[in-house]
């Protein structure tokens, strides 16, 4: 048999308003704290961040005319899979461009081999002695899958080798 039931224990009353759980803007969060604090589990994070060896915007070539500059007037070289062309600049810092051919794979493995690029360039670009522009670029699919390892060395080589030429007498 079914059960029917009845709404004998329904309140018709309104329930009442809560207490405002927002701060006024007038006083501000006092909990919150001002500025930047190194959560805890960040130490490293906060540590890398002081030493400098950040991917800002600032040391990447973005412009068309500046790459254009470096692939009509700058020097190539080969490391394994990954091409060179870069330019001794008077410039204070140096600055990259990291691409990747559509010939090499579908996006995941471009997307894979470029932040490899960038991590070993993050890492090795405080060993630079002078400024350059420099276009990294991947136009081949390697024979097998790269390893972080590989791609460092090669960024290693060529940085050292940038740092074995001569500025060119402007």
């Amino acid at each position: 048999m079914r059960e029917i039931y009845h709404e004998t224990n329904v309140s018709t009353e309104q329930q009442k308003k809560k207490k405002e759980t927002r701060v006024s803007s007038k006083n501000g969060d006092q909990t919150r704290s001002r500025g930047h604090k190194t959560k805890k589990g960040q130490g490293a994070k906060a540590l890398i961040r002081i030493m400098g060896y950040s991917f800002p915007k600032c040391i990447r070539l973005r412009k068309k005319t500046e790459i254009d500059r470096v692939f009509d007037r700058g020097a190539f070289r080969r490391f394994g899979f990954i091409r060179i062309k870069f330019l001794i600049t008077t410039l204070g810092n140096s600055r990259y461009l990291v691409s990747v051919s559509k010939k090499v794979g579908h996006s995941p493995y471009r997307n894979h081999i470029k932040r490899l690029i960038r991590e070993a360039i993050r890492l090795h670009r405080s060993e630079l002695e002078q400024s350059c522009d420099i276009c990294i670029f991947v136009t081949n699919r390697p024979q097998s899958p790269v390893p972080f390892s590989y791609v460092d060395n090669k960024i290693a080589e060529l940085f050292a080798e940038l740092n074995r030429l001569q500025a060119p007498a402007i």
